[in-house]
């Protein structure tokens, strides 16, 4: 925050002289979130949402080119077995 939103609101402010409020709400938010300490629940959170990243990422397939080859060669139109590659891929990430 301190080396790209404080100086961009900085420069900004030149021009919106308004925006004086939301710099210094920055720098409030700033040193709240520099003395935030995770507590156990916040920690309990993010290994529940990690799990379920997980098993979310262990539902999606990744053909194999050999597997992508028979999809295509099995369609009707090449083109179908390239948009399932595609999707399983998107899913993927």
């Amino acid at each position: 925050m301190s080396f790209i939103v404080i100086p961009l609101f900085n420069c900004v402010e030149n021009v919106f002289p308004l925006l004086r409020a939301n710099i210094d709400n920055l720098k409030e938010n700033q040193k709240s979130w520099l003395a935030y300490e995770e507590t156990d629940e916040d920690k309990e959170v993010y290994k529940t949402q990690a799990e379920r990243n997980g098993e979310a990422k262990k539902t999606n397939k990744i053909l194999t080119i050999e597997e992508a080859k028979s999809d295509e060669s099995s369609s009707s139109d090449g083109e179908q077995g390239n948009n399932a590659v595609r999707r399983d891929r998107l899913h993927s990430n």
